[in-house]
């Protein structure tokens, strides 16, 4: 140990706050001092900012002697590392506890992984982080090692700079819990339910509550094996749903009893949840009813803090003083501690909610969270459950395409290098291009490193080369293309669909596949004959409709075809085929951007010519007419140019970030072009010179806006009953990736609140209407042909609703962003609506007789002189029309 230099704590004796780093750097080293190189001057800075004066802390580490830290893309745990350089970790351990005992702190600020292993032998700095914890005979709270802000890119314990707000909230949990030595965590009473005089106890004990937290598990299964209540944060039980297979030994007839008794609870209370999509889908195929779903924690979250994470072990470390618990048995133990988390999770979802309450108020969120954000709920479930109709014989023709495809393009590759190269492992094709070609190394393979490479006049000399670099990222589209969509599983009804999760900090959504537990895995046999399992259902929103990789996919969804009928005997069919109908904002973000800029020339000439092509004309010369997609009916490249560089203009890119955006697009979209940085440099020139607005008015009150106090907020959509739109508060360091956040944050929000609030409006002016999905600034419907012109007006007259900017962070007038319907048969060919005829109506009318009950329930009658496209024909379109 002789050759390595020691570096001991530092600070008052008696410290009752200690600060737990991992090892010296170089810097600290050569000090002599821990933490006052680059991690200790940031953290001086968590520590201001966090009110903690560091003269009164105790300052160490885990290691008194220098380790090497990690390299970039590896992950070596530090014990391993200290021994590869002869550091006895043990004795450092031993001597960590004499000093703690020695100090004798209240609480120990433990920063990072590393940190949080020594004290209690846990890894997950990501898990545990916020929680108060007990180790080494003292309570301690870990967080992330304040190295890893200047790092993150380097295989740092996190990603995304909001997380310094984050350690920020650690640290003042910390100094908190240093005002007293006892070890206090939050009291309560975890029970599982014996039987229904057991269950009626707890619901007379709490009747005269009105709020209830639900939350469920299913086991693995996906189908729920128990439901968690809590009518207050110290109280939960868990109610068993089955007696089998070791879920409960409650006999079945007492069963039933906690059944009826746990529906009346569900119906007469109003429900907190937590994501709570996810457990109503499942309650309700279960029967029961939730009559009110008054706050959801997750959205109440993206209400408060936008930028933050909404999950539940994220809240409860925020918003509660709950240890992280979720891998301390729960899913791990018995049926019994999955029972009593469950109880947990629910008490837990009460509190913090309960909490929340005071952030929400001060921020000024509560009517736009209760009005708008909580209408989001029954949107998506809708949504996800309509799913879309898959046409099984054109899936088929593309599906052998696209193999042809794979297997033509593999066959090139291997011609060319002369070996199987597997396309999407990246240690493959880095092995290929880079040791064994010799190409000029990059920081990836990804598709915008490859396409840097192809752009390059220099880096790829030889033909053959750049025909290798091609042919990767050729086959790379067509084998996502099999795999991701056309080898997507259905569910089980036949029906394609997705999982939206709407509370992206831009206030968009996006979509997934249908993971556990929402639906269980399936298992198939791969390409290479192993067995794997695979999930239902794909994304959404990522098929692409443009370029020939790809976009021919959409052509496998279609409209439904809409059916009438009862009993066999009582009513003929009545099959009334169904199309497509698509509402899209057109040029959504572009109007936003305009407004803000106060460039009303632009709002006027965008509905009088092709904008793209104007703008294209600015930076490549010729007119609009040259490019205009009007005039030759298809995207010329130059336009194509002119688009990308317009948006990278309205988002304050640079040189660099426009140039890989648009060449990595046109060679995705197979569009003969691409730009050096020097041609996007001069176009982004022009284009602040033609519209100086855009940075003069737009960008420079945004930046002033984040100056002020980092926040922005958002308009309002129409008919929502709230002071403001969403705020958002920035967490970035000061600077150009700020400054990006900002100018794409106002457009965004605008845009994707306008389409969600007016789906929410159709739904009320349509009952049972089908949204089969929503994208950003467009919504897609699947109606009868005979109900199109009627549809379609109600549909336009809600995307064309004013958006309210009055109180936005850079306040403007009312805007109105024009929409287009498009139909068609398929997701592929959708044309420009144009006032179609309504299709005649189908010639049989069915003949009433006399019906029993359940028949009378169930049919709907035809009222003389009433038209079959008046009546609302399904029975969950009839109860939405009567309430």
């Amino acid at each position: 140990m002789s050759e390595h230099k020691y570096i001991p704590g530092l600070g008052p004796l008696g410290a009752k706050l200690m600060i737990l780093g991992e090892a010296p750097s170089y810097q600290e080293t050569a000090a002599g001092k821990p933490f006052v190189g680059p991690s200790g001057r940031e953290l001086d800075r968590l520590l201001y900012d966090a009110g903690i004066n560091r003269n009164n802390c105790w300052i160490t580490n885990v290691c008194k002697y220098e380790v090497p830290p990690n390299l970039p893309g590896k992950k070596i745990p530090f014990a391993i590392r200290a021994n590869n350089i002869g550091i006895d970790v043990h004795q450092q351990l031993v001597e960590l506890q004499e000093e703690i005992n020695g100090i004798k702190p209240n609480c120990i600020l433990a920063l990072g992984g590393t940190a949080l292993w020594a004290l209690s032998g846990k890894t997950k700095i990501g898990n545990y982080r916020g929680s108060i914890m007990h180790g080494m005979g003292v309570k301690f709270v870990p967080t992330y090692h304040p190295a890893h802000l200047l790092h993150q890119a380097s295989g740092g314990e996190f990603k995304g700079y909001w997380n310094r707000q984050v350690m920020i909230f650690d640290f003042k949990r910390a100094l908190a819990q240093s005002k007293f030595s006892e070890f206090i965590l939050p009291s309560r009473v975890l029970e599982i339910c014996k039987n229904s005089a057991h269950l009626a106890d707890f619901r007379n004990r709490y009747k005269s509550s009105t709020n209830m937290a639900v939350d469920i598990e299913a086991n693995g299964t996906c189908i729920p094996v128990c439901i968690g209540i809590a009518l207050n944060k110290n109280h939960g039980m868990t109610i068993p749903l089955w007696n089998t297979d070791g879920i409960s030994t409650i006999p079945s007839s007492d069963l039933i009893q906690c059944w009826i008794i746990l529906a009346e609870l569900l119906y007469e209370k109003d429900i907190i949840g937590q994501n709570f999509n996810y457990d109503r889908d499942k309650i309700k195929r279960l029967g029961f009813i939730i009559r009110r779903l008054i706050s959801d924690t997750m959205l109440k979250a993206l209400a408060i803090n936008p930028e933050l994470l909404k999950g539940l072990a994220f809240n409860t470390s925020i918003f509660t003083e709950e240890p992280f618990y979720k891998d301390e048995g729960m899913y791990q133990g018995s049926i019994t501690d999955l029972l009593l988390g469950c109880a947990r999770d629910a008490c837990v979802t009460y509190e913090v909610n309960e909490n929340m309450d005071s952030d929400l108020d001060e921020l000024g969120m509560r009517p736009f969270f209760e009005n708008f954000l909580m209408l989001f709920p029954e949107l998506y479930w809708s949504i996800e459950n309509q799913g879309f109709a898959i046409d099984t014989k054109e899936r088929d023709l593309l599906l052998k395409k696209y193999i042809e495809w794979d297997e033509r393009v593999r066959y090139e590759l291997f011609k060319l290098v002369g070996t199987e190269v597997n396309v999407n492992s990246p240690k493959q094709v880095s092995l290929l291009l880079y040791e064994n070609l010799k190409l000029p190394r990059k920081p990836t393979t990804g598709e915008e490193d490859l396409t840097e490479l192809l752009n390059s006049p220099t880096a790829i000399k030889k033909p053959e080369h750049r025909k290798i670099c091609e042919l990767i990222l050729e086959d790379r589209r067509v084998r996502k293309s099999v795999s991701t969509y056309l080898m997507a599983l259905p569910d089980y009804d036949g029906r394609m669909r997705t999982t939206y999760f709407p509370c992206l900090d831009t206030g968009r959504t996006s979509t997934g596949q249908q993971d556990p537990p929402i639906r269980p895995t399936i298992e198939v046999i791969d390409e290479n004959g192993k067995k794997k399992k695979k999930v239902l259902g794909t994304a959404f929103q990522t098929m692409t409709k443009h370029g020939d990789i790809g976009a021919d996919i959409r052509g496998m969804y279609v409209p439904d075809s809409f059916h009438f009928e009862t009993i066999e005997g009582t009513i003929k069919q009545i099959i009334e085929d169904e199309i497509f109908l698509q509402a899209d904002s057109s040029q959504a973000e572009a109007r936003v951007v305009w407004l803000l800029a106060d460039d009303e020339d632009a709002l006027r000439l965008v509905d009088e010519i092709d904008y793209h092509a104007w703008t294209a004309s600015w930076f490549f010369g010729g007119s609009e007419s040259d490019y205009s997609k009007k005039v030759l009916g298809y995207e010329h490249p130059i336009r194509f140019a002119g688009k990308t560089l317009r948006h990278a203009g309205h988002l304050g890119a640079g040189k660099r970030r426009a140039s890989i955006e648009l060449n990595t697009q046109a060679r995705k979209y197979k569009i003969p072009i691409a730009i050096t940085e020097a041609i996007a440099e001069r176009a982004l020139k022009i284009f602040h010179s033609k519209q100086p607005k855009i940075q003069s008015v737009f960008q420079n009150q945004v930046i002033e806006c984040l100056k002020k106090n980092r926040q922005l907020i958002a308009p309002l959509p129409y008919g929502v009953d709230a002071p403001i739109g969403g705020k958002r508060t920035f967490f970035e360091r000061f600077g150009e990736e700020l400054f990006r956040q900002g100018f794409s944050y106002l457009p965004q929000r605008a845009v994707s609140d306008n389409t969600k609030a007016a789906a929410i409006r159709i739904r009320q002016r349509i009952p049972g209407i089908k949204i089969v999905m929503e994208s950003h600034d467009a919504l897609l419907f699947s109606i009868p042909k005979s109900r199109v012109i009627g549809n379609s007006i109600v549909i336009k007259q809600e995307m064309e609703r004013p958006i309210d900017f009055s109180h936005c962070s850079i306040s403007r007038r009312e805007l109105i962003i024009p929409c287009e319907i498009e139909t068609g048969i398929n997701y592929r060919d959708l044309k420009k609506f144009k006032d179609i005829p309504i299709i005649a109506l189908p010639k049989v009318i069915p003949q009433m007789i006399p019906r029993n009950a359940t028949e009378a329930f169930t049919v709907v009658d035809l009222p003389k002189d009433s038209k079959l496209t008046d009546i609302i024909y399904h029975e969950e379109e009839r109860k939405l029309s009567d309430a």
